[in-house]
């Protein structure tokens, strides 16, 4: 690009009517989300000898560049599926038809007037209580999901919490049972969970949210804001989803996969990731990212009763993408580690086993691992220390 880029500056130099005003530099500008391929971004350009400003985040979350980059905006289409006021989900809006907003030029998701249940509030009116706070629009399309999620999450809290003094206290066993019985009408339709899986399945999602905003600030203290604002699902929800979906209800698991993906584009996937997401017959990449980790708890909680059956699962669902060993081993190691979890056993006889069974060294604790970590997003980089923090963990 960069080669063709100064051949059209040489060719029209002269010429072409422009009585040989052409530019004779060029200004580079770019963004990588992925923080591996950012560096051999800036890499790339330095020992080539070019200059320019590679940014480092997501152009969909946060353009780095607005007086250069300006979003492509459009109104909705009736005609076009997937787009306006469809309606499902026992006649509310099914979501998410995505639109693009007039102001911010962000994908927006109608969801008519659609009303969560547990606050009151239609989708409208979470909107412009947004606008008036912060003045904008929700920086994740998925804002709706997010705030039912987050919804349902507060009300079991009060549900099952008790205040001594200024001490809050909330039972883990309690509330994944108020989480499991959950049932209610949100701004994305009607939101089931079940006694059994709902839970698991929260927990995994809250994760994400919670981590989403600190994912690029290597963060390395507890004192954070637990749902901060900006909080939103990324590819980790989605991709859990998919896998819950796969083995629920036995679906093909690349196909299905992709199809979840494709549903929601725009969170932040991996680049191979991303084209493996949009290839007509995918094959596996070789990759060990920990992709393959954070999306596999499902094939725990789905199966378990026979630890057997969760390691299959774990493979069904890793192989189709992060079929290196690294990558099959750190889905394998999560799924054990949660199933030992889910049966009761206590975090010295999760430790040794993962140990035993994976070759992980759990033996440094956090406190150890904190000073010196940097963010790597391989599975033999990543697995064993959130292990380790899981297992150091006293409550949420």
């Amino acid at each position: 690009m960069f080669v063709q880029s100064v051949e059209f500056i040489r060719a029209h130099a002269t010429g072409n009517a422009n009585g040989g005003n052409a530019r004779g530099d060029i200004s580079i500008y770019g963004q990588e989300s992925n923080y591996t391929m950012w560096r051999l971004a800036r890499m790339n350009l330095a020992i080539r000898g070019i200059g320019g400003q590679i940014a480092h985040g997501d152009t969909f979350h946060n353009n780095c560049h607005p007086d250069v980059v300006k979003p492509v905006r459009r109104g909705p289409d009736p005609e076009e599926p997937g787009r306006g006021g469809a309606r499902g989900l026992h006649g509310r809006a099914a979501g998410p038809a995505l639109l693009l907003d007039p102001d911010s030029g962000l994908p927006v998701a109608d969801f008519g007037s659609n009303v969560n249940e547990l606050t009151g509030r239609s989708g409208q009116q979470v909107l412009d209580a947004y606008r008036s706070k912060h003045g904008g629009f929700p920086q994740s399309p998925y804002w709706a999901h997010t705030y039912d999620g987050t919804a349902i999450l507060l009300a079991a809290i009060r549900e099952v919490a008790v205040e001594v003094g200024d001490t809050m206290y909330i039972d883990r066993a309690a509330l994944r049972e108020a989480l499991g019985k959950t049932d209610i009408g949100g701004l994305v339709g009607t939101v089931h969970s079940r006694q059994r899986y709902g839970a698991a399945m929260w927990g995994a999602i809250i994760g994400d949210i919670v981590g989403s905003v600190h994912e690029w600030d290597g963060i390395k203290t507890k004192d954070f804001e637990f749902f901060s604002e900006r909080g939103h699902i990324t590819d980790d929800s989605v991709c859990t989803a998919a896998v819950a979906d796969i083995l629920l209800r036995d679906l093909p698991a690349a196909a299905t996969l992709q199809e979840w993906c494709r549903r929601y584009p725009h969170v932040s996937y991996g680049n191979w990731f991303r084209q493996w997401t949009r290839h007509d017959s995918p094959e596996p990449y070789y990759s060990f990212g920990n992709g393959a980790a954070m999306r596999v708890s499902p094939a725990a909680f789905l199966n378990r009763d026979d630890l057997a059956a969760a390691l299959a699962a774990s493979d069904r669902v890793t192989a189709i993408t992060h079929d290196h060993p690294e990558g099959m081993k750190g889905a394998r190691a999560t799924v054990h580690a949660i199933w030992l979890a889910l049966n009761g056993e206590d975090p010295a006889a999760i430790r040794a086993t993962v140990e035993a069974e994976y070759g992980y060294d759990l033996t440094r604790t956090v406190d150890e691992i904190r000073p010196d970590y940097v963010y790597d997003e391989t599975c033999q980089r990543c697995v064993p220390e959130a292990v380790t923090c899981a297992l150091e963990s006293a409550s949420f």
